[in-house]
């Protein structure tokens, strides 16, 4: 969860942080830090699951992914789940 929070604020991406935990973290961003508003949600998925898959890579640990909301499909922020499944 920390690498995905560091490379947020790496890329001054406007994240606010809902929950951090050894297994889990939660982010809600007002705007879409891939610049995909408007884009359509498979679009999104198929992005974060790319994000996701760099995270599996670097720390050798399985991740379930989470879209609760997204700019992309026109909702009012995106708000993301990433979960060690381990």
């Amino acid at each position: 969860g920390s690498a995905f929070w560091e490379d947020a604020k790496r890329r001054k991406s406007p994240v606010t942080l809902l929950e951090l935990t050894e297994k889990k973290i939660r982010v809600r961003s007002e705007r879409c830090g891939l610049g995909l508003a408007g884009a359509g949600r498979p679009i999104c998925e198929a992005m974060m699951n790319m994000d996701m898959g760099i995270f599996e890579a670097a720390t050798g640990e399985e991740m379930a992914l989470s879209i609760l909301k997204t700019v992309a499909a026109g909702d009012e922020c995106c708000d993301v789940i990433f979960t060690l499944k381990g």
